[in-house]
This record gives structure tokens, C-alpha cells and sequence, in this order.
């Protein structure tokens, strides 16, 4: 009886918290296009309700790529991402925004060794600001229950402008991306008449604070300190914080340029780093051509890298040295 009982009080739960936010929202709508043909044609339009900020008719239409998530949890770590920036998110998992968002600045979790690093974002967020385009799920949660939870999912994606839609079946559309030839990619609108719009999309990671920033200082320490640079091509703040507690309590120095530097070499002779990394970030390795020819420029001359400097390429950023040696070649 007692097992039932608690059945019960789970599923009346559950239903509570999928349906007390799909009461209200504006209709809205999600265009697929295909990348394949050009220029791209529909593939399919979908409707269902807004969250976050609802997108107006009579405004330019923001989208881009179509990616989609399997995970169970962790939509705050994905949304800030800079790897998905510019792009729309579809997560497949049923019921999204339970736990709610924490802050990304005052730390709430455990103690740990990165948190005098004021320049990195904290409780999860890879990055200060939401990266993604849009979002897409099949329900939202009005009701939020975590203890670091400081707003709701929906009140955070307005807050920074980001437009999602729910009531979708997420799962039907991850397998069409699936069995898709070619990349989708997609505008969230209120009107049809967006269909005849011209849909743009921009894969720049959104910035916050300096551009060029470090954790850590080795000056006036003895030997034993470890420097790294860190090319940021949309450097997810996990990474550094990961850094930072991998070094075991040891001095560590970590200077992030961005990937756009056009004197990587010259950066590398200001101090005597002891490692290269190359982050992850958005869109095609290709189009990092600033980045390719500063590393050609240290494969093909007498640099520090000539002397077995470690390297440690991300995602994107292990692209870089493969396409500097293709060039090479």
C-alpha cells in the first residue's frame, strides 16, 4: 500500500511540474531548413509554445544550426558552451528546467582550488553568458527545486534574450538529425511569414569581461611554478578550472589570448611556458585562419615549439595543428 501510495505521489509530481509552465506561452513556431541545397529549402516547420523571450514578427530572425543533447541533466553547462554558440539546442530529454540555474558568479559548491580565479564562471556555467541561439524541448518546468537554483530556466533565458519553444517531440526530431546527409539548421519565430525572411545566424562566442585574462602568478615564485598559455577559441571555463585543480595544490600561472592573435610566436617568448593549449570553440577549424598561420609560422622556424613544447589541442582546437602541417606539406 505504502509503495503505491508513493507511485502516486511521484507521478502527481511529475505531472505537476511538466504542466503548471504549458498553461501559458505564446504559439510559436521552429522552421527546419536544409544546408544541403542552396539556397536552403524547408524541410519542416513545427509548432508549439515560447519560453524565454518570445520572438517578435516584425524583427530580424536569429537561428543557426540545429544540434541536439541526449544528457539527463546539465542544460546550464550546455547553454553556456561556447562550442554551441549561434547555434539552436534540442535537448531530448522529456522534462528540462527542474532544478532551475544557479549563479555563475558567487560559488555555492564545494570548495574548490579555482575559486580565487575571479575571471572564470562558476557553479557549472562554462561561460557569463548564454551562447546558444534558441532553445528547443518537449516540456519546461515552472517550478524549480534546488538549493543553488537562484531564478528559474525560462526567466534566465529572458533575461539574456534567448527564445526557446517546448511542446515538440524532441526524440523524433534527434532522429531525423541523425539520418540527415546534411547539417539542419533552423528559425524560432511567432510568424509564417518568417519562412520568406532571411535567417541569419552568428557563431562568434558572446564575450565577458577582457579578452585577454590569467589564473594564477608565477612572479617572485621560486622554480617549479607551471605556466600555460591558452589559446581561446571559446574556451569553455571548465577547462581552466579542471587546470587549476589538477595542479595539486602546486604554483600554476594560466594566460589565455585570444584565438585570433596574430603574435602567438611573440607571446610565447614573453615568458618561459611550459605548455600550449588549444581550447575548443564554435563552427568550422578551417576559419581559424589567423590561428593556423601563427602555428605554421612556429612548426616551420626555430621557436620554442622546436624544442618538444607539449600541446594539447580541444575539439576545434585539435584541428589546428592538423590543418598547420597540412599546409606545410
Amino acid at each position: 500500500m505504502a509503495k503505491s501510495v508513493c507511485c502516486l505521489l511521484a507521478c502527481f509530481l511529475l505531472l505537476r511540474a511538466v504542466y503548471c509552465h504549458g498553461t501559458h506561452g505564446d504559439v510559436v513556431q521552429i522552421h527546419i531548413y536544409s544546408e544541403k541545397e542552396d539556397p536552403a529549402t524547408l524541410v519542416e516547420t513545427i509548432t508549439g509554445k515560447s519560453f524565454g523571450r518570445l520572438p517578435l514578427a516584425d524583427e530580424d530572425i536569429g537561428g543557426g544550426e540545429i544540434v541536439f543533447s541526449t544528457a539527463m541533466t546539465g542544460y546550464v553547462e550546455s547553454m553556456t558552451d561556447p562550442s554551441y554558440a549561434g547555434q539552436i539546442l534540442l535537448l531530448s530529454y522529456p522534462l528540462i528546467g527542474n532544478y532551475g540555474v544557479p549563479s555563475n558568479k558567487s560559488l555555492s559548491r564545494r570548495n574548490t582550488q579555482h575559486t580565487a580565479c575571479k575571471h572564470t564562471a562558476k557553479n557549472g556555467h562554462q561561460s557569463f553568458r548564454i551562447q546558444v541561439a534558441g532553445l528547443v524541448v518537449s516540456s519546461i518546468s515552472g517550478d524549480t527545486s534546488h538549493w543553488e537554483s537562484i531564478m528559474s530556466l525560462s526567466d534566465w533565458m529572458a533575461s539574456e534574450n534567448i527564445p526557446g519553444i517546448y511542446g515538440v517531440d524532441t526524440r523524433r526530431l534527434v532522429k531525423r538529425i541523425r539520418q540527415q546527409e546534411s547539417a539542419m539548421v533552423g528559425a524560432i519565430s511567432t510568424s509564417p511569414a518568417a519562412v520568406k525572411q532571411k535567417v541569419h545566424w552568428n557563431q562568434q562566442p558572446k564575450q565577458y569581461g577582457p579578452a585577454q585574462w590569467s589564473c594564477g602568478n608565477c612572479e617572485g615564485l621560486p622554480g617549479g611554478c607551471i605556466r600555460i598559455l591558452v589559446l581561446d577559441f571559446g574556451l569553455k571555463h571548465g577547462i581552466v578550472s579542471k587546470l587549476l585543480d589538477l595542479s595539486n595544490n602546486s604554483q600554476i600561472e594560466i594566460s589565455i589570448s585570444p584565438g585570433s592573435t596574430t603574435e602567438l610566436e611573440a607571446e610565447m617568448k614573453k615568458k618561459p611556458f611550459h605548455g600550449l593549449l588549444l581550447s575548443n570553440g564554435p563552427g568550422d577549424p578551417k576559419n581559424q585562419r589567423f590561428a593556423i598561420a601563427q602555428l605554421q609560422k612556429l612548426f616551420s622556424g626555430p621557436s620554442t615549439l622546436s624544442e618538444f613544447l607539449p600541446i594539447l589541442g580541444i575539439c576545434l582546437g585539435r584541428s589546428g595543428p592538423h590543418l598547420s602541417l597540412q599546409g606545410l606539406q
